[in-house]
């Protein structure tokens, strides 16, 4: 039949070519068929089109869209599944991924290799980005892509930028801009900032921010703190606060009364490491809704106060009233000392106020330089847990405002192998002991520690109206 259809042909060559293309139209159209009868293919497409968002990588979704015609139409109409946006990857994949995206949010992920080109082609969609993280950028980088687009950035929430050292080791630094870097994302809520050389926070501004990261890699280099509060005190909206800072930081130019409020911050979380404590730059700002305020401060074991020293590894009397008048308008009512050595030897002071708000001092001994490993003036593990134990002891009997707390309680969990000396019966004694003294005494005095010393409770119930102790 179809021998005699074409021996009976009486058309063009350019009507034998429709029919051919026809046929071929014909043909794709039957097989599209049944594939569709296939039982995977007959899942809704609202189903079928959640399928790549459980894929792990977005080489993974582009596979997918080519197992068949079918899937991938349904995979090309959902213009969210490439949202994702990596400049690096060159002028052809943006080019793809911005014609698949049309209008949906944007989230850019850009570094120092990402080509101009493929930036070029981002600026007209720069309205569109949601988030923007710049990976190990350089701070020329950062202030080229802010100049890239004038107009406003209104989808923008979450902006990440870690600045790297130039190649010379030099610090990275640019003159200060005449406007704010990203001034037109006015609706960002969370700023996430990694450093490795120097710092202008003063060069953002962003009127709605309610979350803030920010960190500093270690280094050689000298963080100055002004500019970090000037930007805090810019920053009224903010709620939470975590900062991670790894390098010395030089508080010069800070006036010594200058405290920074934030009225919103419901979580401040601060570390600080190369022998800064993190109590003094605390000092200088104020959260006083703030649920949860944590301090953390590392230390080298060889930088432990002993009994004899006069150093202090807590604050002194004089940071702690500050610290806690600013950061709790409710008086203290209990403290916890908790000292647990596991990685590393961890010892923790929280003060816990009236209206159920924390304030955690956590002070981090890690092992020293490898250097020193064979130098005969390294502390003993023992000589450490017990500085660590008698400062703790001591920053709790110097605490001003001890006339409220009623409860303290005592974790102590340090194995053999760090230290065979069992728990400070002395030191434990001296403390409630003193505040007997004071007039003050503790009504409840719980102590948790896996080998509980004989006479431990007979000695703390002469100071003490209930002793609770616990063995593990």
């Amino acid at each position: 039949m179809t021998r005699q259809l074409l021996y009976s042909f009486t058309g063009t060559l350019d009507d034998a070519s429709q029919l051919c293309r026809d046929v071929s139209t014909a043909l794709t159209s039957i097989c599209e068929w049944r594939n569709s009868l296939i039982h995977i293919n007959r899942i809704p497409l609202d189903v079928l089109s959640l399928i790549p968002t459980y894929l792990d990588s977005q080489k993974d979704r582009f596979n997918a869209s080519h197992v068949c015609r079918h899937w991938r139409r349904t995979f090309l109409q959902n213009a969210a599944l490439w949202s994702s946006l990596f400049l690096p990857k060159g002028e052809v994949y943006a080019r793809t991924l911005l014609e698949r995206v049309r209008g949906s949010p944007l989230d850019v992920v850009t570094n120092c290799d990402a080509p101009d080109g493929a930036i070029t082609l981002l600026s007209p969609h720069t309205r569109q980005i949601r988030t923007l993280d710049f990976r190990h950028n350089s701070w020329t980088d950062i202030q080229r892509f802010s100049d890239l687009s004038p107009g406003p950035l209104p989808l923008l929430r979450t902006l990440k930028i870690d600045v790297a050292l130039q190649s010379d080791n030099q610090p990275n630094i640019i003159p200060p801009p005449s406007l704010p870097l990203f001034a037109n994302a006015i609706n960002l809520e969370k700023f996430v900032l990694c450093l490795e050389g120097s710092l202008f926070p003063n060069n953002f501004a962003f009127p709605n921010l309610t979350t803030f990261k920010f960190s500093t890699e270690p280094g050689w280099y000298t963080f100055r703190a002004l500019g970090l509060l000037d930007f805090l005190e810019a920053s009224p909206t903010l709620r939470k606060v975590k900062m991670e800072i790894n390098t010395k930081i030089l508080l010069q130019g800070v006036a010594q009364g200058r405290v920074v409020l934030l009225p919103n911050v419901q979580t401040f979380s601060l570390s600080m490491d190369d022998g800064e404590p993190a109590y003094e730059l605390a000092a200088h700002i104020s959260c006083p809704s703030a649920s949860h305020t944590s301090l953390v401060h590392l230390k080298n074991p060889n930088d432990i106060p002993t009994n004899q020293d006069v150093r202090y590894a807590f604050p002194t009397s004089t940071l702690w009233d500050a610290i806690v008048r600013q950061y709790t308008a409710s008086p203290i009512e209990a403290i916890s000392l908790e000292i647990v050595a596991f990685l590393m030897l961890s010892c923790t002071l929280t003060f816990k106020s009236s209206d159920a708000r924390y304030i955690k001092l956590e002070l981090m001994v890690g092992d020293g330089d490898d250097d020193d490993d064979d130098d005969d003036d390294d502390m003993s593990s023992e000589e450490v847990v017990r500085g660590v134990f008698y400062q703790a002891s001591r920053a709790i009997r110097d605490y001003p405002l001890l006339h409220n707390v009623k409860h303290l309680h005592i974790h102590y969990s340090v194995p053999p192998l760090v230290c065979n000396e069992p728990i400070n019966v002395a030191a434990i004694v001296e403390l409630v002991k003193s505040r007997h003294g004071q007039g003050v005494p503790f009504e409840r005095v719980t102590v948790h520690t896996k080998e509980l010393p004989a006479g431990i409770r007979e000695l703390l119930e002469q100071w003490v109206g209930v002793v609770e102790c616990y063995g593990q």
